[in-house]
């Protein structure tokens, strides 16, 4: 687990040092970011799952065209659980032959809000590409989840979604 939280660091600390390189001349903003996943693939303790979806929304602080910090929180619902995600998250945008990519990083933890809810600690990765559209974007992403909890229960997901991103205030 702390090799994780240092990955995550890292990982966001690279981020910035790559944006800051780019020396973008964009204005900075607050964006939100609303996702719906659905996993299709589990490993580990909870393999046997059935599939899983994922409603989810982030607050991100957009330093500049390459770099975005924020919090997320969510809604998922398992075949016989719903988990409660709180999580940090970093974005990183990018292009590859004038399309636009994202590639996401989130940890955090699911929160125990009454006896359905479950509690375990999160990471969350994944990669999508933009479609503009006038005022915001769509983002089809492909991406896992890894879950773990103080009693051993490890599990790796992988998942398909959809994502809007909408500016709610520029700086």
């Amino acid at each position: 687990m702390k090799l994780i939280k240092l990955l995550s660091v890292l990982i966001f600390c690279c981020f910035t040092l790559v944006a800051k390189a780019q020396n973008s001349a964009s204005t900075p903003a607050i964006e939100g970011y609303t996702s719906l996943s659905a996993s299709f693939l589990r490993l580990g303790s909870y393999s046997k799952e059935r599939p899983t979806f994922f409603i989810e929304q982030d607050f991100d602080y957009r330093f500049n065209d390459r770099v975005s910090l924020g919090l997320g929180l969510g809604f998922n619902l398992y075949p016989a659980l719903l988990a409660f995600p709180v999580a940090l998250n970093g974005k990183y945008y990018f292009k590859i032959n004038k399309r636009s990519f994202l590639f996401k990083q989130s940890i955090g933890r699911n929160i125990r809000l009454a006896d359905i809810f479950f509690s375990s600690n999160r990471y969350l990765g994944s990669f999508a590409m933009q479609i503009p559209l006038k005022q915001s974007a769509l983002f089809p992403e492909v991406g896992y989840n890894f879950l773990w909890d103080r009693f051993g229960g490890k599990n790796v997901g992988f998942f398909l979604g959809i994502s809007w991103k909408y500016t709610i205030k520029r700086m």
